[in-house]
């Protein structure tokens, strides 16, 4: 069967300085231009790449599409070259308008293609997307590979869906919403994306030991953690190092620390398999202790995310988070003596929250001087107890995802906000994204080198520490020590040299670096580099060329490879239909 799995985009994105759609499925009115193409939306839904996978093993021919930041014209021209018999369709919250609008025109354009939906958001109100979308022929609700593969099955054999467990349907007698599908329990039948595709995500466990109100990982996952075993997923970590040649991964578990005695094995795996890479990962901070945290070092874990939500207990509470702004700083001091970067996910304007409790939060910061923190507006998602908690209380509805153009939204108290709570929330607002806090000192780069002697991206941290204190002479000497280790990304310690060089007037040196850093890898601080010093090389020359503020760093997030459909690059399709012989599409 000819499959076609699509990441949509989240409305009908304009092309510049083109107007947006007139029938309201454009963008919404309080977008902010770029402030949603970057970061963990664009990149694709693990699960899409799982189906793909399952179907291609079964000798189906399959595309999968990450369209999330292209214009809809360009998807216009780009539907027409792509027929199928099955399309499948990912949709969040986030994406709701543009799914739907894109399986209205897939209808348009192949009136015989069955196109389903899944997801998340999709798979909490499957009758409700049925009912307002023509088009959808049916939704798989929750997990995904086996429902999915027998749908596959029963359309080929020209059979009807009924009784298929875990969906819902449309049908001539009405709109049908079939009996729930018993969880895979042996996550290892499943066939890894990896086997087909290059990517640098991994989910080696489902769901979360924690039962948190604003999270939607029950609705897709179930109540208990299923896990792939240790085995299995150095298969796959190896898969991914050797053959695709990836040296940074995210591992994007829910808690990935959550089976402490895998979690051993797959580190311990992860060195004695020579596995040269780095990686970062989700976690609660109830579920950290120090020997896991130096096997986790020691197998190439740089960048730990902790989801700490709030500093007030009272607003942990109410979120049934389990833990205490006290558990959160032990684990973060703990974090912190063996040199990780710790990053702090945050929460504000939840139910319950005032002036008192949001002060907390920022204060907690202060006190736990995480590296970095990001604070989310509690939103609404269907199928967790807050968004249950405000239909009940008459605050939402599933109506409203399909009347409003909301991106997301926001929980509504009883009362506005106002006097100082406004004012912190204007605050938080004001610096969206991932915010830079605190760095390690040399002395504590130092001592934590005393433990990790043989690490690489320890001597890489210190080399860090060293610049930031315009230490250059021993921080190319750290560089050159991590790089001699085989730090996994050698290009950024290049560009820690070609900065050095630069801020001491060798504009020459410093362009060598970075050429040669570009060969090893797209980066966005190396191409940023790169960039400004040929700008200045060109206005100025080499005799007049000053000292500037160059970007620095070896966070491995910015080094992405932006391919297809891990992220929504380029497309190039070739067709005679057009004049070059072929349709080339770029994301906005």
């Amino acid at each position: 069967m000819r499959i076609i799995l699509i990441y949509p985009p989240p409305w009908k994105i304009p092309l510049p300085n083109e107007a947006p759609d007139r029938n309201g499925q454009g963008p919404p009115r309080a977008w902010r231009p770029g402030s949603l193409f970057s970061g963990d939306e664009i990149t694709i839904p693990y699960g899409l790449l799982s189906l793909a996978a399952q179907a291609k093993q079964h000798g189906h021919a399959v595309t999968v599409l990450n369209l999330y930041a292209f214009a809809w014209s360009d998807i216009l021209k780009l539907l027409p070259l792509l027929p199928a018999e099955l399309y499948g369709l990912s949709c969040f919250t986030q994406n709701r308008r543009g799914a739907l609008a894109l399986a209205e025109q897939i209808r348009r354009l192949f009136p015989a293609a069955h196109i389903v939906l899944g997801g998340p958001h999709a798979g909490a109100l499957p009758l409700e997307i049925l009912r307002h979308c023509a088009a959808v022929d049916s939704v798989i609700i929750g997990e995904g590979e086996t429902t999915f593969m027998e749908l596959i099955e029963r359309l080929q054999s020209a059979r009807d869906l009924n009784g298929l467990a875990g969906s819902a349907y449309r049908s001539p007698q009405g709109l049908r919403l079939n009996e729930p599908r018993r969880r895979i329990d042996r996550l290892d039948d499943l066939v890894s994306p990896y086997e087909y595709v290059s990517g640098h995500i991994f989910l080696s466990s489902r769901g979360c030991p924690g039962q948190c109100t604003f999270c939607g990982s029950p609705v897709l996952w179930g109540p208990k953690v299923r896990f792939h075993s240790a085995e299995y997923s150095l298969q796959v970590l190896e898969k991914m190092v050797r053959v695709h040649g990836k040296r940074y991964l995210n591992m994007k578990d829910d808690t990935f620390t959550a089976d402490r005695k895998r979690l051993l094995q797959i580190c311990r795996g992860i060195v004695d398999r020579g596995l040269n890479f780095l990686w970062s990962c989700d976690t609660r901070v109830d579920y950290l202790d120090e020997e896991i945290l130096a096997a986790m070092r020691k197998a190439g874990c740089q960048l730990i995310s902790l989801g700490v939500e709030s500093g007030s207990p009272e607003m942990l509470q109410t979120m049934n988070k389990h833990t205490t702004p006290d558990k959160a700083l032990a684990a973060t001091r703990m974090l912190k003596s063996f040199g990780f970067t710790i990053r702090f996910y945050m929460i504000a304007a939840g139910r319950g929250e005032t002036a008192e409790t949001l002060q907390a939060s920022l204060d907690f910061i202060d006190a736990a001087k995480p590296n970095q923190y990001l604070f989310s507006f509690l939103t609404l998602c269907p199928g967790t107890v807050e968004f249950d908690l405000a239909v009940q209380n008459g605050r939402a509805g599933a109506d409203m995802f399909f009347e409003r153009d909301d991106l997301f939204f926001l929980y509504q108290p009883d009362r506005p906000y106002e006097g100082r709570l406004q004012q912190l929330l204007r605050q938080i607002n004001s610096r969206p994204g991932v915010q830079p806090f605190w760095e390690y000192s040399v002395a504590e780069r130092r001592d934590i080198l005393t433990r990790f002697s043989g690490l690489a991206a320890a001597h890489m941290d210190l080399a860090k520490a060293y610049y930031l204190e315009g230490d250059f002479e021993n921080a190319g000497a750290c560089v050159r020590q991590a790089l001699d280790r085989g730090f996994p990304l050698p290009g950024l310690g290049l560009n820690y040299l070609a900065c050095m060089a630069a801020r001491q007037n060798n504009p020459a040196e410093a362009l060598q670096y970075l050429e040669q850093a570009q060969k090893m890898g797209a980066n966005r601080m190396i191409r940023e580099n790169l960039e400004k010093i040929r700008q200045r090389l060109e206005q100025t020359g080499p005799e007049n060329f000053s000292p500037s503020a160059w970007s620095v760093g070896h966070e491995f997030e910015d080094t992405q490879t932006h391919t297809q459909p891990i992220v929504p690059a380029p497309i190039t399709f070739q067709h005679p239909a057009f004049e070059s012989g072929c349709l080339r599409i770029v994301p906005q």
